[in-house]
């Protein structure tokens, strides 16, 4: 059965999270965990990947950047972060213009990498 993020597991998701993590923290093992999932990003791609997200995405809330973090932690595939994406959004857990900015720098920092 594939994997699918729910409202009620997000939920519970920023529950055990938002205790004792910042949200640069959050947000920077969230994207280590995207790019371990991707076949062939070495290390260095990967961190070139998150840093060039992460100063992309540093002017949003830590609200924002906190629950992107776990997004991306959790989302088994691309179409789980998109659609965890939208249903945060639709929650009022992520600002619209958080998930825009997000993946706008996505793909800018994914065009950098084969660049």
């Amino acid at each position: 059965m594939p994997f699918r993020l729910t409202m009620t597991s997000l939920a519970g998701l920023l529950l055990l999270t938002a205790c004792g993590s910042s949200p640069e923290a959050t947000f920077s093992r969230g994207c280590d965990a995207m790019m371990k999932r991707q076949d062939g990003v070495n290390d260095e791609e990967r961190k070139t990947f998150c840093t060039c997200l992460s100063d992309g995405t540093s002017s949003l809330s830590d609200e924002d950047r906190k629950t992107l973090g776990i997004l991306m932690k959790e989302g088994k595939a691309d179409e789980d972060i998109r659609i965890g994406l939208q249903g945060a959004s639709d929650e009022g857990e992520l600002s619209v213009t958080g998930a825009g900015i997000f993946l706008q720098k996505s793909m800018s920092c994914s065009l950098t990498m084969v660049l």
